[in-house]
């Protein structure tokens, strides 16, 4: 459902909550989970996967209209990547297309605190 009205940030929440290794490692409790109920932990797993940088949720992040509440983990991790991976200087000149690309990433997420979400 959450998915339905694209709240990615609970969604994540109950999701990286439901395979802590606290929790993950109840086998018992997951081998009674019934079919439809492992696709859709299945379909998390893959929209979700940290692995790949949240490649697959930020693709799906970027097909959506709004309104949407953002999973801001994935996001964070994005800005962080490439302000670890170029340069803050090229030559002696501030690195422009850094901060570009930093502003542009940040200004898309804070476009949806303007966009009411109708929750009923």
């Amino acid at each position: 459902h959450l998915k339905n009205i694209q709240s990615y940030n609970s969604m994540a929440a109950i999701y990286f909550g439901l395979t802590h290794s606290a929790v993950y490692r109840l086998g018992h409790t997951f081998n009674e989970l019934n079919t439809n109920s492992r696709k859709t932990l299945t379909s998390l797993t893959n929209i979700l996967d940290p692995l790949n940088g949240f490649g697959t949720y930020i693709q799906i992040f970027d097909s959506q209209k709004p309104p949407i509440i953002p999973f801001l983990g994935a996001h964070l991790q994005d800005i962080s990547l490439v302000d670890e991976t170029m340069p803050d200087n090229v030559g002696d000149m501030v690195n422009l297309v850094k901060r570009r690309v930093i502003y542009e990433k940040a200004q898309r997420i804070l476009l949806f605190q303007t966009i009411e979400y109708n929750f009923l």
